[in-house]
């Protein structure tokens, strides 16, 4: 089987140190043959241990390829480019690059995630208190599902191979917003519901469906209400069992609901992608969700972590959407059961790709990089890629290459 790689890079790698010098490095250090660039992204603040330039970088939200704007209807979910390119498109210089050195590259997105919308924008998810959740756009929203096709199109437009969709479903409550607190243990039921969107979209979708919307919103409020309200320190419910005076049948419908608002996007993103003649890839944030910090906390029999995102994996496989999962684990048992979990709702496990981080908290020698590597590969997954260039010290591409050689992947280039 044809094992293909990809090596995530942020704006800054682009900008800082040159495509040509970002390319051959991931060309004859890590022995892969694709870059995946971000093309729109969220603020962020990184540390870059090899970046010539500096090395805290702050990336300002926005685009990093030229929109003209042409094809959106809604100006308030037009794009805007990142302050940080200072005027470069850092898309179309990695494809010219690509193209010289024969590397295959992709787009990275981050569709609903927008933290540079103003506070009041009505595309905001709405939580059942009728709070809006900053930064989080609704995917059910006909104005943001027109945004995200209009900016597929634009991107296709480049000579690109794959547009890598993140943040193309729901947020929980806490995403990744500026300075988020919650300091009270409030267990994952309650921030489960503190984070699902009842928006008029998203009322209209269940409504169609036969819910009584309104009653659960109600449902909702009395419950997250009880747990605020509780005397003490401890919380009930806090090991993500969902509780005994709660309507399950209602609430497992919404999550239906969500669940097929994602899928229903996904699939005409990589229709019109398709059609455009670029692949599309669904990253899953299922995993890093819970791991992202510290390569540990995922649990496969926990059904909140989907919920929170809408997110149904066989679903989307079974639409012909590529599900592409990080499982940024550290544990070699707790990696292979994530795998194993994947297979299970992702029958053509060709149509899973996964990405691995080749560093700290997930990785501390070459040979657990090779054994994860080995492990996917047995499990069919035809596309490993690796997260993230410009985070890591070089020495982790010369990993990369020596963990594929030894799990027996040739080389991609």
């Amino acid at each position: 089987m044809t094992v293909v790689s990809s090596i995530y890079c942020l704006p800054s790698d682009i900008l800082d140190e040159g495509p040509s010098c970002v390319i051959k490095n991931v060309i004859e250090r890590a022995g892969v043959s694709g870059v995946t660039v971000a093309a729109a992204y969220h603020a962020s603040s990184d540390v870059y241990p090899h970046n010539p330039l500096r090395v805290v970088a702050t990336t300002d939200p926005g685009v990093f390829y030229r929109s003209d704007g042409a094809g959106y209807v809604d100006d308030g979910l037009q794009p805007t480019a990142s302050i940080t390119a200072a005027g470069r498109d850092v898309l179309e210089e990695a494809c010219s690059a690509g193209g010289r050195f024969g590397v295959k590259v992709s787009a990275w997105v981050v569709f609903l995630h927008r933290d540079d919308l103003k506070l009041g924008s009505s595309a905001f998810q709405v939580n059942c208190f009728g709070d809006r959740l900053v930064g989080s756009i609704c995917p059910a929203n006909p104005r943001v599902r027109r945004y995200v096709l209009a900016m597929t199109k634009e991107l296709c437009s480049y000579p690109i191979s794959t547009l890598r969709a993140e943040s193309l479903h729901y947020h929980g409550v806490l995403h990744g917003s500026h300075h988020e607190r919650c300091l009270e243990r409030l267990g994952e039921v309650t921030m489960l519901l503190l984070g699902l969107c009842f928006c008029m979209s998203c009322r209209s979708r269940a409504a169609r469906e036969g819910l009584d919307v309104s009653r659960l919103v109600e449902r909702c409020k009395r419950y997250v209400r009880g747990v605020l309200d509780a005397p003490g320190l401890s919380v009930s419910s806090s090991n993500g069992e969902l509780p005994a005076d709660t309507d399950i049948d209602d609430l497992l419908a919404y999550m239906r609901v969500r669940a097929a608002t994602v899928t229903s996007l996904a699939s005409e993103v990589s229709e019109m992608s398709l059609r455009l003649g670029v692949r599309l890839t669904f990253v899953d944030q299922t995993i890093p969700m819970s791991s992202f910090a510290t390569g540990s906390g995922f649990c496969p029999e926990n059904d909140i972590s989907c919920w929170k995102l809408g997110v149904d994996q066989g679903s989307l496989a079974r639409s012909g959407v590529t599900v592409e999962a990080p499982v940024y684990l550290a544990q070699a048992a707790e990696f292979q059961s994530a795998i194993d979990w994947y297979r299970q709702r992702v029958p053509d496990t060709d149509g899973l790709s996964i990405v691995l981080r080749p560093g700290r908290p997930d990785i501390g020698s070459d040979g657990e990089l090779t054994e994860k590597i080995a492990y996917g590969v047995a499990a069919g997954c035809g596309e490993i890629n690796f997260y993230a260039y410009g985070l890591y010290r070089l020495h982790a591409l010369d990993s990369i290459k020596v963990a594929l050689a030894r799990a027996g992947v040739p080389p991609d280039v």
